[in-house]
């Protein structure tokens, strides 16, 4: 099947006033989008007007967001209207496919749709039926909009009667559904439900029958999309709201303005209120958080360096304290140990050191249960101990606290010429212990 210079190559689509084909030109091999109007609505006077006039309106509609068109044929009594061919995805079936959608890219495809929308508004045309559904993407991220069929030029309002309402029912504006006048600030309501529902992936109304959704459209404020989607940044839900007011005099009153409120949509309004559903933050720079906390940690290292020089921090001032009271607790008392004297002339010449044992000291001896006395006696190394002079007792040493040195009862062997000094000191040391641990009664 050919259409003027072009070929058909297979059908994209359909819809209630006509069919869209992809199709080539026969000389150039531009792949263009043909749109047939249906052939039952060609033969309706009204139609065809509304036909004609999508044509006029997207010939001078030449902006990147918008889809261009090429030509206009008739031919055979029907109508086509030869259009720019968009390799993409519509956005309905995108909000589809990623809901919940990232807000960047929500906000990212909704502000070209505001360009293309306000440089329309510009011309004087009002598109009356903006919708995911007549919204592209391309693979490339680029957004246009598709579908002039009902669009509007302000000062033409033939095919606009009072009563009549043209458009898809979900994404109308108020003054559409009572048949008012139509104006830009319909558009921007259509904008807004087309946001909330890139957001949340939900219509803001509950769409079972006709009746009940155009009744809550006129009478019913909109939801708040945190209802539907907890994180939803205060700013963004402001915008919506917004957009979406009942009384036209309170949405934004263009494009650009709606636009330029989504500039700082991630900054500037989590700060100033949040909603009751939810607290958003601002983002913080990785790198100034961690120069904040390197920061925060030199300043409490200097005070804890100021405290400990001022002395403010008594468990940090090591000079008001000594080795022994700071390690005294945690270390047992050692008992005295009655140590004969070295029989040596070295040993006697050599004055010895005198350990002074207190009545505690004593007590806790007395109280050494016999596996303390043999670690005691163990611990004791032949090569290494030293001769201990005698044990001696306080002031007023109490009966029960005072070491008494026995007379040995059995006669000391006299030492060996062979037998070399540190044995004999080994042998004395030994005898001091035993006398310590195991002590006899005196005869006396």
């Amino acid at each position: 099947m050919e259409i003027g210079p072009y070929k058909i190559i297979q059908k994209i689509g359909e819809g209630g006033s006509g069919v869209v084909y992809r199709a080539e030109h026969n000389l150039t091999g531009q792949i263009v989008a043909i749109k047939e109007l249906t052939k039952g609505l060609s033969a309706g006077e009204e139609m065809r007007e509304r036909f004609i006039r999508e044509a006029k309106i997207l010939a001078k509609l030449t902006h990147k967001n918008i889809v261009r068109l090429y030509n206009f044929i008739e031919q055979d009594g029907l109508f086509y209207l030869i259009m720019e061919f968009m390799e993409g995805i519509r956005l309905d079936d995108v909000i589809k496919k990623e809901t919940p959608m990232d807000y960047g890219r929500c906000i990212g495809y909704l502000k070209q749709i505001l360009e293309g929308v306000d440089f329309a508004h510009c011309q004087g045309v009002v598109h009356r039926d903006i919708k995911p559904a007549n919204i592209i993407v391309d693979n490339d991220g680029i957004v246009k909009i598709m579908d002039f069929g009902i669009a509007v030029e302000n000062d033409d309002l033939r095919l606009t009667k009072t009563g009549t309402s043209l458009g898809t029912l979900r994404y109308m504006s108020p003054e559409q559904i009572k048949g008012g006048k139509v104006g830009l600030q319909s558009d921007i309501y259509s904008i807004g439900i087309t946001l909330f529902e890139m957001i949340t992936g939900k219509s803001p109304f509950k769409d079972d029958s006709a009746f009940h959704l155009m009744n809550a459209i006129v009478k019913n404020k909109i939801p708040s999309p945190a209802k539907f989607r907890s994180d939803v940044p205060f700013a963004i839900e402001k915008v919506i709201m917004k957009a979406c007011a009942k009384d036209v005099s309170d949405r934004f009153g263009g494009a650009k303005e709606f636009s330029k409120a989504l500039d700082d949509w991630d900054t500037s309004m989590p700060l100033e209120k949040t909603n009751k559903y939810t607290t958003v933050l601002p983002t913080l720079d990785k790198p100034m958080a961690m120069r904040k906390k390197r920061t925060l940690k030199i300043i409490i290292l200097i005070l804890l360096a100021a405290a400990v020089i001022a002395g403010t921090l008594p468990f940090l001032n090591l000079k008001s304290h000594n080795a022994k009271s700071i390690l005294k607790p945690a270390i047992p008392a050692r008992p005295a140990i009655s140590v004969r004297p070295a029989i040596s002339d070295k040993s006697a010449n050599t004055p010895q050191p005198t350990p002074s044992v207190t009545s505690s000291d004593e007590e806790k001896e007395s109280s050494l249960s016999d596996k303390v006395k043999k670690t005691i006696k163990n611990i004791r190394s032949p090569r290494t101990t030293k001769p201990r002079a005698k044990a001696t007792t306080t002031s007023s040493p109490s009966p029960a606290s005072t070491v008494v040195q026995k007379p040995s009862s059995t006669p000391i062997a006299t030492p060996k010429a062979t037998e070399n000094h540190d044995e004999k000191h080994h042998k004395d040391s030994n005898e001091g212990i035993i006398d310590v641990i195991s002590p006899k009664k005196s005869k006396d």
